[in-house]
């Protein structure tokens, strides 16, 4: 065969396109603003590391809008940058410019999160540094608009940021408006949940505020207390093929099992994989859906990952090969997991389920032991059986009770002018659920029509459409009232929302499994 090696010269590099550039961020981003508003957090918590670990605010913005664009705004006070700086940091893609090259204990080291934002919409990045003004508008095309010449900072620039004095950044994104934008009260669980800005949010150095722009009264501290427990294990552990590497495992017992999915960024079960600062994934790894295991949480904490991603960094800069212990980047694109097919992952996944495999049979040990003791099989099952009948007796009154019954607060002054009833409730696959929304009749004129929507949609459908008239109460001439009625798709949880002439409700519906049927217990053949 003939080698063209020496034919060969250099001619070019790869281009990396617009087209390029959105599908990745579009991959990265998923279509959800929290993934954005993560990593715009965490960029903002990384400013503040650089600076020494000082304590610092961080203030997340949103404006509630529908039918249009709406806006996002995070702003900081940290270090700052000047126009060359941001042009290397984001107008770059896989710069390493965040200092985790440099071994500092922060997030970034792909050198494209934040340009992922892009994905919904037009981003522009602000930045006084000292008395410099920098600006850079990024656009969904990968095209930049930077200042025409840097310039000093002025007043109303200040003003304006709301960088009175020192440094900051601010970054806003123009999101358009098929990117849905979840409620204020969502929102704020979301972000104080999902497990990547747990430490962040548990920080007493870090302050962050959530702000809705569209009604500026709704403006809470966000805060992650941590979720302690019983101490089942804390184990260091080494892997075989990484001499002198360990990491740290411990595990702990929930006071309630975890029920939620894996792949739920906001469950509170599972181990929680982290370097220096970043917390990488959240798995039970081969352990995921097993019922011993679903209250275990805790924490695999190792500062290697950050090494071996940092040491990747350095050989593809230095255009070395790349070693056998070490061929892949190790943090995935998606930046919410590792890459499971790297070799140290599974190093360090073999030694942390020796250990949770151990735990999950002492679990089941533990719950088997403490678990009713009936020694006759047979009234084992009868009573199984009438728990189940009563249990389902018991939540189809309860259902039929929520329907017709008006919440507390409606017999007064201080009655909602929306509301859904039940504010929460649970329903299983193949029986639909009613729930009543109510209005108070005062501002509504003619015949309302409530706007119903999901956030997520697919766990629940609508049975009667997304509109809802509303008609008089009958029991109450105040008040109108109309009925949802939803058929659960699948096992999750999704929010119901209500909307009628500037009014909002909204209301938690959990969607469970089919129940069993319950087979009836035979007559007895003489009295007894």
């Amino acid at each position: 065969m003939t080698d063209v090696s020496d034919e060969l010269v250099p001619g070019g590099r790869v281009v990396y396109g617009a087209r390029a550039l959105d599908q990745d961020a579009h991959v990265a981003m998923g279509g959800d603003i929290v993934r954005g508003l993560v990593e715009l957090i965490t960029n903002a918590d990384d400013a503040y590391l650089r600076m020494g670990d000082v304590p610092g605010k961080i203030l997340v913005e949103v404006e509630h809008r529908r039918g249009t664009s709406w806006r996002v705004v995070v702003r900081d006070r940290a270090t700052g940058m000047m126009q060359d700086e941001m042009v290397s940091r984001i107008a770059e893609i896989g710069g390493r410019t965040s200092g985790f090259e440099e071994g500092h204990a922060v997030r970034g080291n792909l050198g494209r999160g934040t340009k992922d934002l892009i994905a919904f919409g037009p981003t522009l990045y602000e930045s006084i540094k000292g008395n410099n003004y920098a600006a850079l508008r990024l656009r969904p095309t990968g095209d930049c608009d930077v200042l025409r010449r840097p310039r000093r900072a002025k007043s109303e620039d200040r003003q304006r940021l709301g960088i009175l004095r020192d440094s900051g950044t601010v970054v806003t994104v123009t999101v358009r408006d098929s990117v849905r934008c979840p409620q204020h009260s969502k929102l704020k669980m979301k972000l104080s949940c999902h497990f990547q800005l747990r430490d962040i949010m548990a920080d007493p150095k870090r302050e962050v505020a959530l702000i809705n722009l569209t009604n500026p009264a709704e403006a809470d501290r966000l805060s992650y207390t941590v979720t302690e427990g019983q101490l089942l294990r804390s184990v260091t552990l080494t892997m075989p093929s990484y001499p002198g590497v360990k990491a740290l495992l411990e595990v702990r017992r929930l006071l309630e099992r975890c029920q939620d999915p894996s792949s739920d960024p906001y469950r509170l079960g599972g181990i929680l994989i982290k370097g220096r600062r970043a917390i990488y994934e959240n798995t039970l790894f081969s352990f995921e859906g097993n019922p011993y295991a679903a209250s275990l949480h805790g924490r695999l904490v190792c500062e290697y990952i950050d090494t071996l991603a940092r040491e990747y960094d350095d050989r593809f800069t230095r255009a070395q090969p790349q070693t056998a212990d070490n061929p892949m980047p190790i943090i995935s694109r998606s930046r919410d997991r590792l890459q499971h097919e790297h070799p140290f992952y599974a190093e360090l996944r073999n030694a942390a389920e020796t250990v949770i495999r151990e735990i999950v049979r002492e679990e089941e040990e533990r719950i088997r032991r403490e678990s009713v003791r009936i020694e006759n099989p047979s009234t084992r099952r009868s009573l199984d059986r009438l728990a189940r009948e009563v249990a389902r007796f018991m939540e189809e009154e309860l259902r039929n009770a929520e329907a017709e019954e008006l919440p507390p607060g409606f017999g007064n002054g201080a009655t909602k002018p929306l509301t859904i009833i039940p504010g929460e409730s649970i329903c299983y696959l193949g029986e639909a659920k009613t729930l009543t929304v109510v209005a108070r009749r005062e501002g509504l004129s003619g015949d309302p029509t409530v706007s119903v929507d999901m956030e997520p949609e697919g766990v629940v459908e609508l049975i009667d459409g997304s509109l809802i008239p509303l008609r008089p109460h009958r029991r109450r001439e105040d008040l109108l009232s109309g009925q949802i009625r939803i058929r659960p798709l699948v096992p999750d949880v999704t929010l119901i929302q209500c909307v009628v002439d500037g009014r909002e409700a909204e209301a938690m519906v959990t969607v469970l499994e089919e129940r069993a049927t319950i087979e009836p217990a035979p007559p007895p053949l003489t009295l007894e």
